[in-house]
């Protein structure tokens, strides 16, 4: 406004925040970047460090890890991480079935909270170490079934804002998607073989076998410690990894498992060489390249 001679005496003028649609604008970039590394990606491990990577392009979060849920076990096992300590990593690299945080995933409902919120009411060992504050626990689903999570922290923010919990969402959204389409793939892909290579790395036993107890599948920890080749592992029947003593039991417990019962049991195991191994087996009907089989899940007790 001005006065008689002509002055300014005071402007007047309006302020729009855009942060809003600044925001908005940027995560469309994101959201077309993010569906052309999925159509590139030559790996498993690949694709999911790729859509990790662009979950940390969302202000304030500068960490994250994402998870994969085990089918047969049900615990989810970190696939993926970023800027964390090689102890934190270790210490988290796996959410037990029943742990804490696996049932917040498996609400299926998004988690905001201040990190230490969330380790006070998890068991084991505390986590305050890593300096992380706020922090998003994201159930990654297809067709409503939890299948993955993601979870992301800030080192510097106390709070992931609404903004960008609408753009983690979103992301999360594209990982299910992700994840449905490399396990609908059929024939032994690439993608398929990276899927048996993580599961190789696990420690505890694990053979597929049809409905009959003929062995389909072994991972690589049968070779390891029972000393079973590929080629030894051919029409073996499955009763044949244990003593003679332990068959009536074994078969027994096929019997009720084939009828959909989920049975765990103690018993041996045989090696190649004849030791003997305690473990606590866990048997379950699955299906394995379409067709129905039983598959059985071992760790060691001694």
């Amino acid at each position: 406004k001005h006065d008689e001679a002509g002055n300014v005496t005071y402007l007047q003028g309006i302020i729009v925040d855009v942060t809003d649609r600044k925001h908005s604008d940027d995560f469309m970039h994101v959201q077309l970047d993010l569906d052309t590394v999925l159509s590139s990606a030559n790996t498993i491990e690949e694709t999911f460090e790729q859509m990790l990577s662009f979950s940390l392009k969302v202000d304030p979060v500068d960490s994250g890890r994402v998870y994969l849920m085990d089918d047969v076990t049900g615990d989810l096992k970190l696939v993926a991480h970023e800027g964390l300590s090689e102890r934190f990593v270790k210490d988290t690299s796996v959410f037990p079935r029943n742990s804490v945080q696996n049932r917040l995933v498996m609400t299926g409902q998004p988690v905001y909270k201040h990190h230490s919120e969330l380790n006070a009411i998890g068991a084991g060992e505390k986590l305050q170490y890593e300096g992380l504050h706020g922090t998003a626990i994201i159930p990654v689903k297809h067709e409503g079934k939890v299948i993955a999570a993601l979870c992301v922290s800030s080192h510097s923010e106390y709070e992931i804002p609404d903004n960008s919990r609408s753009s983690l969402e979103t992301i999360a959204n594209q990982i299910g998607i992700a994840i449905s389409k490399m396990r609908s793939s059929s024939g032994i892909t690439q993608k398929y073989k990276d899927l048996l290579s993580l599961v190789d790395m696990m420690d505890e036993l694990l053979v597929v076998m049809d409905m009959d107890g003929y062995v389909l599948y072994a991972n690589r920890a049968v070779a390891d410690y029972l000393g079973f080749l590929e080629d030894d592992l051919s029409d073996m029947h499955y009763l044949e990894l244990h003593p003679d003593s332990e068959w009536d039991l074994v078969d027994s417990v096929l019997s009720k498992v084939k009828v959909g019962k989920t049975i765990v049991f103690e018993t041996s195991m045989l090696g190649v060489k004849g030791p003997l191994h305690k473990v606590e087996t866990r048997l379950m009907c699955s299906e394995w390249s379409g067709q129905p089989c039983v598959i059985s899940t071992s760790r060691f007790l001694d």
